[in-house]
């Protein structure tokens, strides 16, 4: 993966030394806005957490998905759920959604380590690996989409 990524660096430090200064300036403005935004904030951070764990109690509550549940030592969490979707407990729902029960369903990462996280998680068992939160994101911060085409590409690369 550090060879990869150590790949990626000098290419685009190549391709970089034959543009124009121009370029290479506005270039290196849009290096620091991607820099500033590498950290999520907290309540950022915690909205996201929040999305996956509604996204995982929303199909869990459905009984196909039983299995998943109780093969990961989590019996009855689909019927628990189930009446909290029937009673229209959505926030019910989330909070039902354990760290450890997160941890199994989701991949929660720093913007930094996200490459990584998936790399380590997805190699060899998965040929394609789709974000659910990756559109919502970028619909509602298009700044972001810099950040999820550079998460995009280590993970093809690696």
């Amino acid at each position: 993966r550090e060879q990869a990524r150590a790949r990626l660096r000098e290419r685009r430090e190549r391709r970089l030394e034959a543009l124009p200064q121009e370029q290479r300036e506005r270039l290196a403005e849009q290096q620091k806005l991607r820099e500033s935004l590498r950290q999520l904030p907290p309540e950022e951070r915690a909205r996201m957490i929040q999305i996956a764990r509604t996204q995982i109690a929303f199909y869990g509550s459905t009984p196909n998905y039983a299995f998943q549940f109780d093969d990961l030592g989590f019996p009855g969490t689909t019927a628990k759920l189930g009446a909290l979707m029937k009673a229209g407990d959505i926030g019910g729902m989330a909070a039902a959604i354990s760290d450890e029960m997160l941890e199994h369903f989701a991949l929660v990462a720093r913007w930094d380590d996200l490459a990584d996280a998936l790399i380590a998680r997805y190699a060899g068992k998965a040929a394609r690996v789709v974000s659910y939160l990756a559109m919502g994101d970028i619909q509602e911060h298009p700044d972001h989409l810099a950040r999820w085409g550079e998460i995009a590409k280590a993970v093809r690369a690696a």
